[in-house]
Protein backbone atom coordinates (compact mmCIF):
# COMPACT_ATOMS: atom_id res chain seq x y z
CA UNK A 1 0.00 0.00 0.00
CA UNK A 2 0.98 3.39 -0.77
CA UNK A 3 1.54 6.25 2.18
CA UNK A 4 -0.79 8.92 2.34
CA UNK A 5 2.72 11.11 2.07
CA UNK A 6 3.30 9.91 -1.42
CA UNK A 7 -0.28 11.52 -2.69
CA UNK A 8 2.03 14.83 -1.79
CA UNK A 9 4.87 16.31 -3.88
CA UNK A 10 8.28 14.63 -2.52
CA UNK A 11 11.15 16.07 -2.86
CA UNK A 12 14.12 13.65 -4.78
CA UNK A 13 17.64 14.40 -5.22
CA UNK A 14 19.42 13.01 -8.04
CA UNK A 15 23.10 12.87 -8.28
CA UNK A 16 24.97 11.41 -11.37
CA UNK A 17 28.39 12.41 -12.84
CA UNK A 18 25.97 13.59 -15.95
CA UNK A 19 23.13 14.16 -17.21
CA UNK A 20 20.93 15.72 -20.03
CA UNK A 21 21.41 17.13 -22.28
CA UNK A 22 24.75 14.97 -22.43
CA UNK A 23 23.36 12.51 -24.30
CA UNK A 24 26.79 11.23 -26.08
CA UNK A 25 27.21 8.53 -22.53
CA UNK A 26 24.08 6.64 -24.13
CA UNK A 27 21.59 4.84 -22.78
CA UNK A 28 21.32 5.79 -18.78
CA UNK A 29 21.75 9.49 -19.43
CA UNK A 30 18.36 9.20 -22.28
CA UNK A 31 16.37 6.74 -19.50
CA UNK A 32 16.94 9.33 -15.91
CA UNK A 33 15.80 11.91 -18.34
CA UNK A 34 12.54 10.29 -19.22
CA UNK A 35 12.06 9.15 -15.59
CA UNK A 36 12.29 12.70 -14.24
CA UNK A 37 9.87 13.51 -16.70
CA UNK A 38 7.35 11.47 -15.93
CA UNK A 39 8.32 11.86 -12.14
CA UNK A 40 8.18 15.68 -12.26
CA UNK A 41 4.01 15.44 -12.99
CA UNK A 42 3.67 14.71 -9.14
CA UNK A 43 7.00 15.64 -7.52
CA UNK A 44 10.10 17.80 -7.33
CA UNK A 45 12.75 16.56 -9.01
CA UNK A 46 16.26 18.45 -8.01
CA UNK A 47 19.65 16.90 -10.10
CA UNK A 48 23.08 17.82 -9.17
CA UNK A 49 25.63 16.59 -12.13
CA UNK A 50 28.11 17.70 -13.38
CA UNK A 51 30.21 19.02 -16.40
CA UNK A 52 30.95 16.16 -17.90
CA UNK A 53 30.08 15.89 -21.74
CA UNK A 54 28.12 19.68 -21.72
CA UNK A 55 28.26 21.90 -24.30
CA UNK A 56 24.91 23.73 -24.26
CA UNK A 57 25.66 24.49 -20.35
CA UNK A 58 26.23 28.13 -19.03
CA UNK A 59 29.02 27.20 -16.17
CA UNK A 60 29.62 30.35 -15.07
CA UNK A 61 27.28 29.57 -12.03
CA UNK A 62 27.71 26.91 -9.97
CA UNK A 63 25.22 27.61 -6.98
CA UNK A 64 21.86 27.75 -8.52
CA UNK A 65 19.35 25.75 -10.51
CA UNK A 66 18.36 25.93 -13.30
CA UNK A 67 15.07 24.58 -14.13
CA UNK A 68 15.40 22.33 -17.44
CA UNK A 69 11.82 21.35 -17.54
CA UNK A 70 8.66 22.18 -15.41
CA UNK A 71 9.39 20.56 -11.70
CA UNK A 72 13.12 19.46 -12.47
CA UNK A 73 15.70 21.99 -11.36
CA UNK A 74 19.54 21.16 -12.09
CA UNK A 75 22.60 22.36 -10.81
CA UNK A 76 25.58 21.64 -13.62
CA UNK A 77 28.57 21.90 -11.45
CA UNK A 78 32.00 22.88 -13.45
CA UNK A 79 34.99 20.16 -12.94
CA UNK A 80 37.90 21.46 -11.97
CA UNK A 81 39.78 18.05 -13.87
CA UNK A 82 37.81 16.80 -16.53
CA UNK A 83 35.56 13.17 -14.97
CA UNK A 84 37.31 13.87 -12.23
CA UNK A 85 36.76 16.22 -9.68
CA UNK A 86 33.96 19.11 -8.96
CA UNK A 87 35.25 21.08 -6.18
CA UNK A 88 31.87 23.30 -6.09
CA UNK A 89 30.24 19.72 -5.65
CA UNK A 90 31.67 18.31 -2.87
CA UNK A 91 31.82 21.59 -1.35
CA UNK A 92 27.60 21.86 -1.76
CA UNK A 93 26.70 18.40 -1.53
CA UNK A 94 25.62 18.25 2.15
CA UNK A 95 23.46 21.62 2.00
CA UNK A 96 21.91 20.22 -1.51
CA UNK A 97 20.26 16.89 -0.16
CA UNK A 98 19.50 18.40 3.26
CA UNK A 99 16.16 18.71 2.47
CA UNK A 100 15.40 16.24 0.31
CA UNK A 101 12.98 12.81 0.54
CA UNK A 102 15.05 10.79 -1.58
CA UNK A 103 18.72 10.74 -2.98
CA UNK A 104 18.99 8.67 -6.10
CA UNK A 105 22.29 8.10 -6.60
CA UNK A 106 23.85 7.46 -9.89
CA UNK A 107 26.81 4.79 -10.73
CA UNK A 108 29.12 3.51 -8.19
CA UNK A 109 32.61 4.30 -9.21
CA UNK A 110 32.41 8.04 -9.65
CA UNK A 111 33.24 10.58 -7.06
CA UNK A 112 30.08 11.78 -7.37
CA UNK A 113 28.25 8.63 -6.22
CA UNK A 114 30.75 8.33 -3.36
CA UNK A 115 30.24 11.77 -1.97
CA UNK A 116 26.57 11.80 -2.16
CA UNK A 117 26.76 8.48 -0.37
CA UNK A 118 28.59 9.67 1.99
CA UNK A 119 26.78 13.21 2.88
CA UNK A 120 23.52 11.24 2.61
CA UNK A 121 24.32 8.45 5.41
CA UNK A 122 25.54 11.87 7.35
CA UNK A 123 22.21 13.31 6.71
CA UNK A 124 20.01 9.74 7.55
CA UNK A 125 18.59 9.95 4.20
CA UNK A 126 16.35 7.38 2.29
CA UNK A 127 19.57 6.14 -0.48
CA UNK A 128 18.46 4.58 -3.31
CA UNK A 129 21.41 3.29 -5.72
CA UNK A 130 21.19 2.62 -9.77
CA UNK A 131 24.96 1.08 -10.87
CA UNK A 132 23.69 1.14 -14.83
CA UNK A 133 25.46 -1.87 -15.43
CA UNK A 134 28.60 -1.41 -13.08
CA UNK A 135 28.53 -4.02 -10.81
CA UNK A 136 28.83 -6.66 -13.08
CA UNK A 137 31.27 -9.69 -14.28
CA UNK A 138 32.14 -7.73 -17.19
CA UNK A 139 31.84 -4.12 -15.87
CA UNK A 140 34.59 -4.58 -13.07
CA UNK A 141 37.21 -6.79 -15.30
CA UNK A 142 37.38 -5.02 -17.90
CA UNK A 143 38.99 -2.43 -16.28
CA UNK A 144 41.01 -1.52 -12.61
CA UNK A 145 39.35 -5.06 -11.51
CA UNK A 146 41.55 -4.84 -8.49
CA UNK A 147 41.02 -1.07 -7.38
CA UNK A 148 37.18 -1.72 -8.27
CA UNK A 149 36.79 -4.54 -6.02
CA UNK A 150 38.41 -2.36 -3.16
CA UNK A 151 35.96 0.36 -3.81
CA UNK A 152 32.52 -1.64 -3.59
CA UNK A 153 33.86 -3.54 -0.55
CA UNK A 154 35.66 -0.48 1.45
CA UNK A 155 33.51 2.20 0.69
CA UNK A 156 29.80 0.54 -0.33
CA UNK A 157 30.07 -2.82 1.82
CA UNK A 158 30.08 -1.22 5.30
CA UNK A 159 26.75 0.50 4.45
CA UNK A 160 24.40 -1.91 2.85
CA UNK A 161 21.80 -2.03 5.53
CA UNK A 162 21.45 1.69 4.63
CA UNK A 163 21.56 1.39 0.63
CA UNK A 164 18.26 -0.02 -1.50
CA UNK A 165 19.47 -0.86 -4.77
CA UNK A 166 17.64 -0.19 -7.87
CA UNK A 167 18.34 -2.63 -10.76
CA UNK A 168 17.10 -2.09 -14.70
CA UNK A 169 16.75 -5.81 -15.39
CA UNK A 170 16.45 -8.95 -13.94
CA UNK A 171 20.11 -9.53 -15.22
CA UNK A 172 21.46 -6.68 -13.26
CA UNK A 173 19.70 -7.82 -9.87
CA UNK A 174 21.62 -11.31 -10.19
CA UNK A 175 24.98 -9.57 -10.96
CA UNK A 176 24.30 -7.13 -8.02
CA UNK A 177 23.34 -10.20 -5.64
CA UNK A 178 26.92 -11.90 -7.10
CA UNK A 179 29.00 -9.01 -5.07
CA UNK A 180 25.85 -8.12 -2.36
CA UNK A 181 24.07 -11.76 -1.92
CA UNK A 182 21.68 -10.25 1.40
CA UNK A 183 21.83 -6.42 -0.16
CA UNK A 184 17.98 -5.11 -0.81
CA UNK A 185 17.30 -5.35 -4.56
CA UNK A 186 14.16 -3.67 -6.19
CA UNK A 187 13.64 -4.22 -10.21
CA UNK A 188 12.24 -1.12 -12.23
CA UNK A 189 12.71 -1.02 -15.60
CA UNK A 190 14.03 2.10 -17.58
CA UNK A 191 11.24 3.09 -20.00
CA UNK A 192 10.60 4.74 -23.07
CA UNK A 193 7.58 7.22 -24.22
CA UNK A 194 5.10 5.79 -26.96
CA UNK A 195 4.24 8.79 -28.67
CA UNK A 196 7.99 9.50 -29.17
CA UNK A 197 8.04 6.15 -31.12
CA UNK A 198 5.55 4.34 -33.08
CA UNK A 199 5.85 2.93 -36.62
CA UNK A 200 5.25 3.37 -39.93
CA UNK A 201 2.63 1.79 -41.73
CA UNK A 202 4.31 1.59 -44.69
CA UNK A 203 8.25 1.85 -44.68
CA UNK A 204 10.09 4.04 -46.93
CA UNK A 205 13.83 3.25 -47.35
CA UNK A 206 14.92 6.38 -49.66
CA UNK A 207 14.13 8.39 -45.99
CA UNK A 208 17.07 6.61 -45.05
CA UNK A 209 19.17 6.18 -48.22
CA UNK A 210 18.63 10.13 -48.41
CA UNK A 211 19.62 11.03 -44.87
CA UNK A 212 22.72 9.44 -44.60
CA UNK A 213 23.59 10.00 -48.64
CA UNK A 214 23.80 6.11 -49.35
CA UNK A 215 24.12 5.67 -53.38
CA UNK A 216 23.65 2.13 -53.37
CA UNK A 217 20.29 1.30 -55.79
CA UNK A 218 20.67 -1.77 -55.18
CA UNK A 219 20.08 -1.97 -51.55
CA UNK A 220 16.48 -2.90 -50.49
CA UNK A 221 16.62 -4.05 -47.06
CA UNK A 222 18.17 -1.84 -43.94
CA UNK A 223 19.85 -3.38 -40.48
CA UNK A 224 20.31 -0.82 -38.15
CA UNK A 225 22.34 -0.92 -34.85
CA UNK A 226 22.35 1.99 -32.37
CA UNK A 227 25.36 2.42 -29.40
CA UNK A 228 28.43 4.09 -28.42
CA UNK A 229 31.15 2.85 -30.47
CA UNK A 230 33.43 1.11 -27.44
CA UNK A 231 34.45 -2.74 -27.23
CA UNK A 232 31.61 -3.81 -25.32
CA UNK A 233 28.82 -3.36 -28.21
CA UNK A 234 31.35 -5.76 -30.26
CA UNK A 235 30.38 -4.54 -33.57
CA UNK A 236 33.99 -6.07 -34.80
CA UNK A 237 31.95 -8.84 -34.33
CA UNK A 238 28.55 -7.71 -36.17
CA UNK A 239 30.95 -6.14 -38.85
CA UNK A 240 32.89 -9.42 -39.58
CA UNK A 241 29.06 -11.16 -39.72
CA UNK A 242 27.90 -8.91 -41.89
CA UNK A 243 30.50 -8.75 -44.17
CA UNK A 244 29.81 -12.77 -44.61
CA UNK A 245 25.91 -12.04 -45.00
CA UNK A 246 26.20 -9.82 -48.06
CA UNK A 247 28.62 -12.14 -50.11
CA UNK A 248 25.11 -13.80 -51.00
CA UNK A 249 22.89 -10.86 -50.09
CA UNK A 250 24.49 -8.04 -51.58
CA UNK A 251 20.58 -5.77 -51.22
CA UNK A 252 21.18 -5.70 -47.61
CA UNK A 253 23.26 -2.78 -45.44
CA UNK A 254 24.40 -2.39 -42.12
CA UNK A 255 23.39 1.41 -40.84
CA UNK A 256 25.68 1.80 -36.92
CA UNK A 257 24.70 4.98 -35.31
CA UNK A 258 26.34 6.33 -32.31
CA UNK A 259 29.11 8.72 -30.43
CA UNK A 260 32.48 7.32 -30.77
CA UNK A 261 34.12 6.17 -27.63
CA UNK A 262 37.39 5.00 -29.23
CA UNK A 263 36.65 2.25 -31.37
CA UNK A 264 35.79 4.08 -35.21
CA UNK A 265 39.21 3.94 -36.40
CA UNK A 266 39.92 0.18 -35.68
CA UNK A 267 35.84 0.07 -37.26
CA UNK A 268 36.62 2.02 -40.45
CA UNK A 269 39.53 -0.30 -41.44
CA UNK A 270 37.56 -2.99 -41.47
CA UNK A 271 34.84 -1.93 -43.96
CA UNK A 272 37.35 0.06 -46.33
CA UNK A 273 36.14 -1.95 -49.39
CA UNK A 274 32.28 -2.68 -48.26
CA UNK A 275 29.57 -0.23 -49.27
CA UNK A 276 26.84 -2.11 -47.62
CA UNK A 277 27.84 -1.10 -43.66
CA UNK A 278 28.20 2.98 -42.64
CA UNK A 279 29.07 4.70 -39.73
CA UNK A 280 26.91 7.72 -39.20
CA UNK A 281 28.07 8.87 -35.91
CA UNK A 282 25.56 10.68 -33.35
CA UNK A 283 22.05 10.87 -34.57
CA UNK A 284 19.71 13.76 -33.38
CA UNK A 285 16.45 12.51 -32.30
CA UNK A 286 14.47 13.36 -35.45
CA UNK A 287 17.23 11.09 -37.29
CA UNK A 288 16.83 8.40 -35.17
CA UNK A 289 13.23 7.97 -35.86
CA UNK A 290 13.67 7.98 -39.06
CA UNK A 291 15.98 5.19 -39.18
CA UNK A 292 14.05 3.21 -36.82
CA UNK A 293 10.51 3.40 -38.38
CA UNK A 294 11.79 2.36 -41.64
CA UNK A 295 14.70 -0.08 -40.93
CA UNK A 296 13.64 -3.70 -41.06
CA UNK A 297 15.61 -5.27 -38.16
CA UNK A 298 17.76 -3.76 -35.42
CA UNK A 299 21.08 -5.71 -34.43
CA UNK A 300 23.17 -5.36 -31.01
CA UNK A 301 25.50 -7.97 -30.39
CA UNK A 302 26.94 -6.74 -27.30
CA UNK A 303 29.00 -8.83 -24.32
CA UNK A 304 27.29 -7.66 -21.81
CA UNK A 305 24.09 -4.85 -21.08
CA UNK A 306 22.13 -4.43 -18.50
CA UNK A 307 19.39 -2.95 -19.71
CA UNK A 308 20.01 -2.23 -23.73
CA UNK A 309 17.56 1.36 -24.07
CA UNK A 310 18.19 1.25 -27.74
CA UNK A 311 16.69 -2.38 -28.20
CA UNK A 312 13.64 -1.48 -26.54
CA UNK A 313 13.33 2.15 -28.64
CA UNK A 314 13.66 -0.45 -31.60
CA UNK A 315 10.37 -2.21 -30.29
CA UNK A 316 8.46 0.63 -29.72
CA UNK A 317 9.12 1.94 -33.22
CA UNK A 318 7.77 -1.67 -34.42
CA UNK A 319 11.18 -2.50 -35.50
CA UNK A 320 12.03 -6.30 -34.91
CA UNK A 321 15.07 -7.44 -32.98
CA UNK A 322 18.14 -9.25 -33.45
CA UNK A 323 20.51 -9.46 -29.96
CA UNK A 324 22.86 -11.58 -28.56
CA UNK A 325 22.39 -13.86 -25.59
CA UNK A 326 23.85 -11.18 -23.29
CA UNK A 327 21.28 -8.73 -23.34
CA UNK A 328 18.40 -9.19 -20.99
CA UNK A 329 15.09 -9.65 -23.13
CA UNK A 330 15.45 -13.30 -24.42
CA UNK A 331 11.88 -13.87 -24.54
CA UNK A 332 12.02 -11.91 -27.58
CA UNK A 333 11.48 -14.83 -29.74
CA UNK A 334 8.63 -16.51 -28.42
CA UNK A 335 6.85 -12.88 -28.09
CA UNK A 336 7.31 -12.99 -31.63
CA UNK A 337 9.06 -9.83 -32.39
CA UNK A 338 12.76 -10.41 -32.53
CA UNK A 339 15.92 -13.28 -32.85
CA UNK A 340 18.39 -14.27 -30.06
CA UNK A 341 22.04 -15.54 -31.51
CA UNK A 342 25.40 -16.36 -29.31
CA UNK A 343 27.78 -13.96 -29.51
CA UNK A 344 30.04 -15.67 -32.60
CA UNK A 345 30.36 -14.41 -35.87
CA UNK A 346 28.83 -17.66 -37.76
CA UNK A 347 25.82 -17.36 -35.05
CA UNK A 348 25.29 -13.85 -36.16
CA UNK A 349 24.93 -14.81 -39.98
CA UNK A 350 23.10 -17.52 -38.83
CA UNK A 351 20.96 -15.23 -37.38
CA UNK A 352 20.92 -12.66 -40.22
CA UNK A 353 19.99 -15.45 -43.00
CA UNK A 354 17.26 -16.42 -40.48
CA UNK A 355 15.58 -13.25 -40.38
CA UNK A 356 15.12 -13.27 -44.23
CA UNK A 357 11.84 -16.44 -43.63
CA UNK A 358 10.78 -14.91 -40.20
CA UNK A 359 7.49 -12.22 -40.63
CA UNK A 360 7.51 -10.59 -37.30
CA UNK A 361 4.10 -7.94 -36.97
CA UNK A 362 4.81 -4.56 -35.79
CA UNK A 363 2.28 -5.06 -33.49
CA UNK A 364 3.90 -7.77 -31.71
CA UNK A 365 6.83 -5.40 -30.97
CA UNK A 366 4.83 -2.54 -29.94
CA UNK A 367 2.43 -4.96 -27.68
CA UNK A 368 5.82 -6.34 -26.11
CA UNK A 369 6.78 -2.72 -24.91
CA UNK A 370 3.41 -1.61 -23.98
CA UNK A 371 3.06 -3.87 -21.19
CA UNK A 372 6.41 -3.10 -19.49
CA UNK A 373 8.28 -0.32 -20.84
CA UNK A 374 6.16 2.46 -21.04
CA UNK A 375 7.21 5.64 -18.64
CA UNK A 376 3.19 5.91 -17.08
CA UNK A 377 3.92 2.19 -15.72
CA UNK A 378 7.66 2.92 -14.89
CA UNK A 379 6.69 5.45 -12.85
CA UNK A 380 4.21 4.50 -10.79
CA UNK A 381 6.44 1.32 -9.73
CA UNK A 382 9.01 4.09 -8.92
CA UNK A 383 6.98 5.82 -6.74
CA UNK A 384 5.51 2.53 -5.05
CA UNK A 385 8.63 0.92 -4.31
CA UNK A 386 10.95 4.23 -3.49
CA UNK A 387 8.23 6.67 -2.28
CA UNK A 388 6.26 4.84 -0.20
Amino acid sequence: MVSKKTLFKMKIALVSPHFYPSTKFGGPVISLWGLCKELSSKHEIFVYTTSSGQKEVNFHDNFSYKEIHKNIKCKYYSELFNKYFSFYLIKNIINDLKDKDLIFIQYVFSYTSLIALLASITLNKKIVISPRGSISSYGISSKRKFLKLFWLYFFYYPFLNKITWHATSAVERDDIRNYFSNSKIEIIYDGVNLKDFGCEKNKNLNKILDLFSIKNQKINKVFCSLGRLEKVKRYDLLIQAFERFIEKDKTSCLIIAGYDFGQKKILLDKIKSFNNIFLVGHLEKEEKKILLRNSNFFILTSDYESFSISTIESLASGVPVIISKNIPWQDVEENECGLVTKNDISSIVSALERSKFVNFKPESCLNFVKSRFDWNIIANNFCKTFLS
